[in-house]
């Protein structure tokens, strides 16, 4: 019986253990500060404000996809990440981590 609530608790952990290791790359952190802060970015405005490669930018935009924090709209040949406001999926972690690292710096 331990063994199986150890189990659970070693899945939480893992999870917020990768989700630590998503926000712990600063390039993600600029991204996610940028479309906290903007309405729709596309990437091409990413590589422009960010001066990275659209490849670089592209790279770091899929694991922020997978986990949940970012959802992507193309229109036309463009793809578009709304506002992290509109989807609430994950913005208390992310609101929880993003307050972690402003308090760590003071």
């Amino acid at each position: 019986m331990r063994k199986v609530a150890y189990a659970g608790s070693a899945k939480v952990l893992v999870s917020g253990a990768k989700f630590l290791r998503l926000l712990a790359d600063e390039t993600r952190l600029r991204i996610l500060s940028l479309l906290g802060r903007t309405p729709d970015l596309c990437v091409c405005e990413l590589v422009a404000i960010l001066r990275l490669p659209q490849y670089q930018i592209s790279r770091q935009l899929g694991p922020l996809r997978r986990a949940g924090l970012l959802r992507a709209t193309r229109r036309g040949p463009f793809v578009f990440f709304p506002s992290i406001g509109r989807f609430s999926r994950r913005r208390r972690s992310w609101s929880t981590a993003r307050r972690a690292v402003r308090t760590s710096g003071e």
